[in-house]
């Protein structure tokens, strides 16, 4: 015998033990609610051509804007701020001295677009594509002489035709799926990219062997992501909608300067100059100007003039503003509190500190593993080239980690300092937190300045001591380096 059908009391049946009812199914459900899109599929598939590249266009016009802007670059900056210039790993120190020193003359020049895309700037670049348009590209090149290049290509270059699925081109790609010119394989592994060029004929497949493709996917389906800017795109367009509308009334309210009301609510002044204007004591007209101001006119039951102030706009509109932008600004993975530090008060900012850092390392951390492979590219095209000897550890190189955020930095290293006599941290981390270059480094460059300061001594018969040092009431001074058995009469 079936079971009876239990109805609920909008006359649909009741679904017993369900664990999760979509709300768009729910009672009361908005229009709005019920016709949003599916999203139980593979994120590769649900972004399509148009999607994307209006996705791209709506973020680059919100990025145009001075809050997001500032975000975005003031990002960027923090997650390069110790360059990408790595520091060998190796066994071989004269090779990587040499391979420093190369890598180092070829970040100037790397950039098929010339210096002013330097290596560095190609990361600050970059760092502001991930937030905008979600990836960037980075073709590997090189001269006749096969001297190593780089190409920087934007995310709307990597695209398909309009009505393109299958690659066109004849070649190992012909006839593989291509969605936002991606070329997949069968287990959406990324085989190649297609580059558009000015017409159809110029298109061009090239293979992801030649071709780095930067993005920090959020699923493991994704294929061309969405940009952390597009999260807030809804928000960014009402906040400065209402930003500009309040800019127009204050703009129109800074040129009223007195309200005058009066029976008519008109302007009666000329009444008066029919008259020949009001007369004063002396029996002269009476004449008054106003240069530049607005008079405005209300009609009332009596007449009466005074100064005309402006309210606007006001403190729950501006903390309105505030909680928007500060919404769309951690959409995009940023926080409004580094538009004012001052705001920072209390046990907060420690926290706050952290969640700065780790947003600033995140990016980083996708950054430097594009440099990575960069700078393995061009070491491997000098030894080709003969510019550099062989070696066995070639490879092994360490990016240095960009500063730590800090709201009060001498507290911090005051901090760092305990934790390292306390054991609980040690110098290697703090000197790469903190100066943003590798602790090898860091002492080779220490190192090279005490021999540097024993030199000048010799050169002028002083103590190195004499050339300076650091002390404070109570410490005690450094002793006198010994004599120099060398220079003894």
């Amino acid at each position: 015998m079936a079971s009876p059908l239990i109805l609920n009391e909008f006359g649909r049946p009741v679904q017993a033990g369900a664990l999760y009812r979509s709300p768009r199914n729910m009672p009361g459900a908005t229009d709005a609610t019920r016709s949003r899109a599916r999203l139980d599929g593979d994120a590769w598939r649900m972004l399509s051509r148009e999607d994307h590249l209006d996705m791209l266009d709506d973020s680059r016009a919100i990025a145009r804007r001075p809050v997001v802007r500032g975000a975005i670059e003031q990002k960027a900056q923090y997650a390069c701020a110790a360059g990408f210039l790595p520091a060998y790993a190796g066994r071989e120190e004269a090779f990587g001295e040499a391979a420093e020193e190369a890598l180092g003359q070829a970040f100037k020049i790397i950039n098929v677009r010339g210096e002013l895309w330097d290596f560095d700037a190609m990361h600050r670049i970059g760092s502001q594509a991930l937030d905008v348009d979600g990836d960037f590209f980075t073709l590997l090149s090189e001269t006749e002489t096969g001297w190593p290049l780089l190409q920087s290509i934007e995310a709307h270059r990597v695209h398909n035709r309009m009505g393109q699925t299958k690659v066109w081109q004849a070649g190992a790609f012909m006839g593989l799926p291509i969605i936002n010119g991606i070329v997949y394989g069968p287990a959406l592994e990324e085989l190649a990219y297609q580059v558009l060029g000015n017409t159809k004929d110029d298109d061009a497949i090239v293979p992801a062997t030649d071709m780095i493709r930067c993005a920090s996917p959020i699923r493991s389906s994704e294929g061309r992501p969405l940009a952390p800017v597009s999260y807030a795109l809804h928000d960014w367009y009402s906040y400065h909608d209402c930003h500009d509308n309040e800019l127009r009334a204050q703009k129109s309210y800074s040129s009223l300067v007195f309200v005058e009301n009066n029976e008519s609510g008109l302007d009666e002044s000329g009444k008066d100059f029919l008259r020949g204007g009001p007369a004063a004591p002396d029996g002269s007209p009476n004449i008054s100007e106003l240069d530049g101001g607005l008079h405005r006119y209300v009609k009332a039951g009596s007449g009466k003039i005074e100064a005309f102030l402006a309210t606007r706009p006001s403190a729950e509109v501006k903390e309105f503003w505030r909680e928007v932008s500060a919404g769309a600004l951690y959409g995009m993975g940023w926080r409004r509190e580094m538009m004012d530090l001052s705001s920072l008060n209390g046990a907060g900012v420690r926290g706050f500190q952290d969640n700065i850092n780790t947003v600033i390392l995140d990016r980083w951390r996708v950054l430097s593993a594009h440099a990575m492979r960069c700078v393995r590219y061009i070491i491997a095209k000098l030894i080709k080239r003969g510019d550099l000897p062989a070696d066995a550890d070639w490879w092994r190189w360490e990016m240095p980690r960009p500063p730590e955020f800090t709201v009060d930095a001498g507290r911090s290293v005051t901090a760092d300092i305990d934790a390292v006599r306390s054991g609980f941290d040690w110098e290697g981390n703090i000197i790469a937190a903190r100066l943003g270059i590798t602790p090898r480094k860091f002492y080779r460059l220490r190192a090279a300045n005490n021999e540097l300061k024993k030199q000048v001594a010799r050169e002028f018969g002083q103590d190195p001591s004499e050339l300076g040092y650091l002390t404070r009431p109570g410490d005690v001074a450094p002793a006198p380096a010994a004599p120099d058995p060398n220079t003894l009469p």
